[in-house]
């Protein structure tokens, strides 16, 4: 009997662990080609942006209204149809529901959007963004945060204004900072992935930001709140393996992995 035996339940163990690898390695071609998927959403949706914000930016309407230094003639002749070419650009792209121009202190000159949108505050001197886009090496600057105004998760992409007076300044003067063109997009697509994309049963898609904190989740109550500490250390430590890794989460063991899709984003998959 055990001459019997002993091969049928060798041959069954091997074969369950045969069939255990196949899946871990296809739950594994899953995660990687999901983030791959969306890497390259980011990556292109980025650069659409910021080409729009180029060239919004180097428009001859936002020229003449940064260098009006009469207010009747920027508010009353200049901004009505720099508002109508704001509002046109969001037709094309309904996402970008805030368009702004912010002048070098911060203060908003110009605000066009598409939502019933309170405005906490016309000034953002102060704010995060504000100081990381005026202290940014590149005129074009691009983050992704919670809005403030309605608590959205949002791609924002600045272009820095650098414009020359001809009428004024000397012709050896250099350019100066005026201000700053502001568009602020919606992640729709995001949100849509994570609720949608599941793998297996228990898999999900999230989004975090660089400091940890959850900007896109399939439950909405977890957006806003922070990764503990300590994971959000085993994560970045772990960014280059490309495999899914067991770390501690929640009080119990779980299987996470995350990419890097941006400075300032990091898709995460968790079981």
């Amino acid at each position: 009997l055990p001459l019997v035996v002993a091969p049928i339940v060798l041959l069954g163990s091997l074969g369950y662990i045969a069939l255990r690898d196949r899946t871990e390695q296809s739950v594994q071609n899953q995660v990687n080609t999901l983030l791959d998927q969306v890497a390259l959403f980011l990556n292109a949706r980025l650069r659409a942006v910021q080409a729009d914000a180029r060239v919004l930016a180097s428009s001859g309407l936002v020229e003449r209204y940064i260098l009006a230094t009469d207010e009747l003639d920027r508010y009353e002749l200049f901004q009505p149809p720099l508002l109508k070419m704001f509002g046109e650009q969001q037709q094309v792209d309904p996402d970008y529901f805030e368009i702004r121009i912010l002048l070098p202190d911060g203060y908003e000159d110009v605000r066009v959007t598409t939502q019933q949108l309170a405005n906490l505050s016309d000034s953002e001197g102060d704010s995060a963004y504000f100081q990381a886009l005026s202290a940014a090496p590149a005129d074009t600057f691009s983050t992704f945060m919670l809005n403030p105004d309605n608590g959205w998760p949002v791609l924002l992409v600045s272009k820095r204004l650098r414009l020359k007076d001809r009428s004024v300044d000397p012709l050896t003067a250099k350019a100066q900072v005026r201000g700053y063109l502001v568009i602020t997009a919606r992640l729709a697509t995001l949100e849509r992935q994570a609720r949608t994309n599941r793998i297996g049963a228990a898999g999900i898609l999230f989004f975090a930001d660089g400091q940890g904190q959850i900007l896109v989740h399939p439950d909405p109550q977890r957006v806003g709140a922070p990764l503990p500490a300590p994971l959000f250390s085993h994560l970045l430590a772990s960014l280059h393996s490309g495999r899914l890794k067991p770390l501690a989460g929640g009080g119990s063991d779980l299987l996470w992995q995350a990419r890097q899709v941006h400075d300032e984003l990091y898709a995460i998959v968790s079981f």
